[in-house]
């Protein structure tokens, strides 16, 4: 399988050809400069063509190193209604010295006039013909793929079904991926997210720095953890809804989202160092209702100065779920948390056994029966599970529909506490009534 890397100054076009050649939406595209700021990896096939491909932001500046990637070719994206620039001269002289096969790619060509304009502003270059395309409406891109294929030795292709995919399928029932994890990290802007993906990896992977709003793409790394593969998302601060104005970070937010639904566990991580905001509990809320499991992560507790204080002061919905109290600074805390991930990662996958489920259900009517609605008990006849991830549970009985939420949520308490479930579901049926009238 061929690696390629797609560059070029910023806002020509890379992540609109980056989701073009994948076939689906995978990293934000907007008129700003600047949007892509952490390179992202995606597996796919391109026309037959199994490939390995890395959006990159947009180089500004000579560069000594491609982000320390495992390139073997490069894409390099120029705008071809712009023509060259005083920077895309010197990023051809940084290009030259990489000593990597180079496909001179000229997007936004929808029309002949264009076609002739960028093949006289590619000839200074001293490349041989660029390929003229529009990634936007998917102009060219034959031409592109049978240029990369020229590159690469031949190889029987492996069919894309059989290829993997940095981005991990919604959770089935299926246990045949159960040693691949996928982990998003979601939070405010500038909480430790980044950070936190860093620490975990080893290495300088995400941007950071003290200004909020730096990543802006849902961006998926893998690391390993006693012997499980994790599939880390990082994912950009979400602010207030009423706050969020700006074009891109509402996509930014949309990514988040979907990344939250196709993954395993949310890490929801809090600036523990100021005040809990209505915005900390909202994620939590919101990632609970997703079904996934829930651990709530409280950063920079190494500058937490009265610890009880602050567990004693969280509100229940935040107490229901696992915390971690960690530093990703000082790494304080991570290896709990990743321990933490895998238990609640198998909780979240959980069957329980009908028998003993209706014996701790009996102790639990026993200790505090339904309340009497408009005269009539409610009477619960049975619980059994009907699913997992997460784990799904039916009531039936009498009237079990009319169940008040103060009493449901007394029995999900219950069983989070007993069974340690980090997230649950339960369904209400009422049985059917021979005798009543139809």
């Amino acid at each position: 399988m061929r690696s390629f890397a797609i560059i070029g100054r910023p806002n020509v076009g890379k992540s609109t050809l980056f989701n073009r050649i994948l076939g689906r939406y995978r990293a934000i595209v907007h008129d700003t400069a600047g949007v892509t700021r952490d390179w992202q990896e995606y597996t796919c096939t391109f026309q037959g063509l199994p490939l390995r491909l890395y959006d990159t932001p947009g180089i500004e500046h000579q560069t000594g190193a491609l982000y320390n990637l495992d390139v073997q070719g490069l894409i390099w994206v120029i705008d071809g209604q712009v023509g060259l620039t005083a920077h895309d001269i010197e990023l051809a002289k940084w290009i030259r010295r990489q000593n990597l096969p180079v496909i001179v790619v000229a997007t936004k060509c929808e029309s002949e006039k264009i076609h002739d304009f960028a093949l006289a502003e590619c000839s200074r270059l001293g490349w041989s013909s660029p390929i003229l395309i529009s990634a936007k409406h998917g102009l060219g891109s034959g031409d592109l793929a049978d240029a990369m294929k020229t590159l690469v030795p031949h190889q029987s292709h492996t069919p894309e079904s059989d290829l993997p995919d940095t981005i991990p399928h919604k959770a089935t029932e299926s246990r045949s991926s159960e040693k691949s994890i996928s982990v998003v990290i979601m939070g405010q802007p500038n909480v430790g997210k980044s950070t936190l993906v860093n620490r975990f990896l080893g290495f300088e992977r995400m941007k950071t720095g003290p200004v909020a709003g730096i990543t802006t793409d849902a961006v998926t790394s893998c690391g390993v953890w006693n012997d499980y593969t994790i599939q880390i998302v990082d994912t950009a601060g979400l602010r207030r809804r009423h706050q969020g104005v700006d074009m891109v970070e509402k996509l930014s937010c949309k990514e988040t989202y979907r990344a939250l639904v196709f993954s395993h566990v949310a890490l929801v991580v809090i600036d523990a160092s100021r005040a809990l905001q209505k915005q900390d509990l909202t994620l939590v809320d919101n990632a609970h209702a997703e079904g996934r499991a829930v651990i709530v992560v409280l950063n920079k507790w190494d500058r937490v100065e009265n610890g009880k204080e602050y567990i004693k002061d969280l509100p229940p919905s935040i107490t229901r779920h696992p915390i971690c109290k960690v530093s990703c600074y000082t790494g304080q805390g991570l290896s709990a948390l990743w321990d933490q991930v895998l238990t609640c990662y198998h909780q979240w996958n959980e069957r329980l056994p009908t028998g003993p489920l209706n014996r701790w259900l009996a102790k639990q009517i026993t200790a505090n029966p339904p309340p009497v609605i408009q005269g009539h008990r409610i009477k619960i006849k049975y619980m059994t599970q009907i699913k997992s991830r997460p784990p799904t549970f039916a009531l039936f009985g009498y009237r079990v529909k009319d169940l008040p939420t103060p009493y449901q949520r007394y029995l999900t308490n219950r069983m989070t506490a007993d069974f340690g479930f980090s997230a649950l579901r339960i369904t209400l049926n009422d049985a059917s009534n021979p005798y009543e009238e139809k």
